[in-house]
């Protein structure tokens, strides 16, 4: 796991793990995940703001851009966080 400004970075398992009180906590909370030694292509991030939940799935193009691919607001920490374990399972 690092940590870089508001944003919490960790593996597919890692993010995997995570109960909804504790992504709330953490507030933003990104994957970053190597498949045979190379970068995965996609990342996923949960990020909570005032008052929605936001996860979004992400290709790299050429690291560090990237491009987002899919987007969905929530009002519940539990749905966002279906969602977030969904996107990761299919990458």
């Amino acid at each position: 796991m690092h940590y870089f400004v508001n944003e919490t970075i960790m593996s597919f398992e890692n993010a995997l793990a995570l109960k909804p009180n504790e992504i709330t906590i953490l507030g933003h909370v990104r994957t970053y995940e190597y498949i045979e030694g190379e970068p995965a292509p996609y990342f996923v991030e949960i990020n909570c703001l005032d008052n929605r939940i936001v996860v979004r799935k992400n290709r790299i193009i050429d690291f560090p851009e990237y491009e987002m691919e899919k987007e969905e607001t929530f009002e519940k920490i539990d749905a966002a966080t279906n969602t977030f374990r969904q996107w990761i399972l299919e990458i």
